[in-house]
């Protein structure tokens, strides 16, 4: 993913956290335990429900600036988050077109959810590369991950079904409908 940004203006984590070149690993092992799908004239509703069992792990860049809790955070640099047994439920609405004589699909709307049993996260560089800081502060988010991620949940998850509604979009302008739901 080239970009991701997480903007929190208020509240008891406010922070701009923007992600850079972010990996993505884990879902290979996803499973799928549940898909719906539903078909009206010219509407398509999709969702469905992913569990990752082995967690996720996010690798990349970051700039952070802004608090958590009580404490300022600052930084730029590398990053890796990891989630453990993670369940995420999609819901796509989308409208069918038509081009050259075969029907697409244009993604209208995409909801993301997610739960997670724990986030580790670790940040390098904080506060300008002031280690000891830095290192207390990854101990203070390892330590707070709950707290932490309630706060910021709508706003990451706004996040992702941003990015993952502009992924699904140009998979599906490229792949007829009848090839996608079988």
């Amino acid at each position: 993913m080239s970009s991701l940004n997480i903007e929190q203006g208020s509240g008891a984590v406010a922070v701009d956290l923007h992600f850079k070149d972010l990996n993505i690993y884990g879902f290979k092992n996803g499973r799928v335990p549940a898909v719906k799908y539903e078909n009206a004239v010219n509407v398509v509703g999709t969702g469905g429900r992913i569990s990752t069992p082995d967690g996720i792990t996010l690798k990349g860049n970051y700039k952070i600036d802004g608090k958590v809790l009580v404490l300022p955070i600052k930084g730029e640099g590398k990053c890796e988050l990891s989630l453990a047994n993670v369940t995420a439920e999609v819901e796509i609405v989308g409208k069918q077109l038509t081009k050259n004589g075969q029907i697409y699909v244009e993604v209208m709307d995409f909801k993301f959810t997610f739960n997670t049993t724990r986030l580790k996260s670790k940040f390098e560089n904080l506060f300008n590369g002031n280690k000891e800081l830095s290192a207390q502060m990854n101990v203070f988010l390892n330590e707070n991950w709950n707290d932490i991620l309630q706060e910021l949940k709508p706003a990451v998850q706004d996040a992702f079904g941003s990015a993952f509604h502009e992924i699904t979009n140009r998979i599906f302008a490229k792949v007829p409908f009848d090839s996608l739901f079988l």
